[in-house]
């Protein structure tokens, strides 16, 4: 049995039976809500284009949408809430932070391997849709050039003086914003002149491959929810799932562990898409999720319990300006 194998395995054995569903973790705190209208709940309407795109991962074997549906409807569909402390909750046991990064590597391998294969696919099914976060280019202009997000707007009109917390809240908050800003302000010419490139990408992407999306099903075997399929490159899964672990607190270092299992390629400098590196398309989804959520603060949100995690954290000026961003 190989490594790999083995610590599949060794994950699979760490989690928790949730109804019929199995959390990604045994120390989840806090379930999603699938009764309020939030992103889980999914009527079984066929037409629907959620629907249809869960149909092309259970046709290539990654998923069976008629039963997460019902799942989701029968409130027995549980998974980490954006925010949630992830990494801290995946400290224990020894090795299960590790295991789950194995079993992530496998799924986005055998995601790509297999949708390589599909041909036929409806067109709707994987534009190149702006309003959603599946393209990391695509969604830095509509956000930042083209202002069609409201949350990102109220962001980066940000009042000199902020009340979203404490003052050493409000402090770093602030320290973040203009680590953001800086960021969207060096990649925005780039970015301009490679969009229009971007409609002639091939590959097709899972889209929102992240820890919160992962959840082991009943014959234990990891599957995703919550598909954005979209035209794009297969790094942009790699590089938003390496963003959403820092961001649910993993240090760089761990996450970029991932890069190690996945294909061995552990640069980040290198050109991967279009002229960006992977450290850029990391940095992309970064300031595109968070210019939203932080947006979302500032019109007085406060349950955005990701920002006020990052805000509170003693080593956030190591974790944005260091080991992330290219000196």
């Amino acid at each position: 049995m190989s490594l790999s194998e083995q610590s599949s395995q060794d994950f699979q054995k760490s989690v928790a039976r949730v109804g019929g569903v199995h959390t990604i973790t045994r120390f989840v705190r806090k379930f999603q809500s699938v009764d309020t209208g939030k992103q889980y709940f999914v009527k079984p309407d066929h037409n629907k284009l959620e629907y249809r795109q869960y149909k092309v991962l259970a046709d290539i074997g990654m998923a069976i949408p008629d039963e997460i549906i019902y799942l989701k409807e029968t409130h027995e569909l549980a998974t980490l809430d954006m925010g949630d402390p992830f990494y801290e909750l995946m400290r224990e046991p020894e090795g299960m932070f590790r295991s789950f990064l194995v079993a992530a590597a496998n799924l986005i391998n055998d995601f790509h391997e297999k949708i390589s294969g599909v041909t036929d696919l409806d067109e709707e099914l994987i534009r190149i849709n702006p309003s959603q976060s599946a393209h990391p280019v695509a969604n830095f202009v509509s956000r930042f050039i083209d202002r069609n997000s409201m949350a990102s707007n109220v962001f980066l009109n940000k009042p000199e003086e902020v009340d979203i917390g404490t003052n050493s809240v409000n402090r770093s908050f602030n320290e973040l914003h203009a680590y953001v800003m800086s960021i969207i302000q060096d990649y925005e010419e780039k970015v301009q002149d490679v969009v229009s490139d971007c409609y002639e990408d091939t590959d097709i992407i899972l889209g929102d491959f992240k820890p919160e999306n992962l959840v082991v099903f009943n014959d234990r075997k990891l599957v995703t929810i919550d598909p954005l399929l979209s035209r794009g490159d297969f790094e942009f899964d790699v590089t938003k799932f390496i963003s959403r672990l820092i961001l649910e607190g993993a240090s760089p270092s761990e996450a970029l562990d991932f890069l190690k299992i996945y294909d061995g390629n552990e640069e980040l400098d290198e050109d991967v898409y279009r002229g960006f590196s992977r450290r850029e398309l990391i940095n992309l989804d970064m300031v595109n999720i968070l210019a939203s959520y932080m947006g979302r603060a500032l019109m007085g949100k406060t349950n955005y319990r990701l920002i006020h995690n990052l805000c509170n954290q003693s080593g956030i000026a190591n974790t944005w300006r260091g080991a992330l961003r290219k000196s």
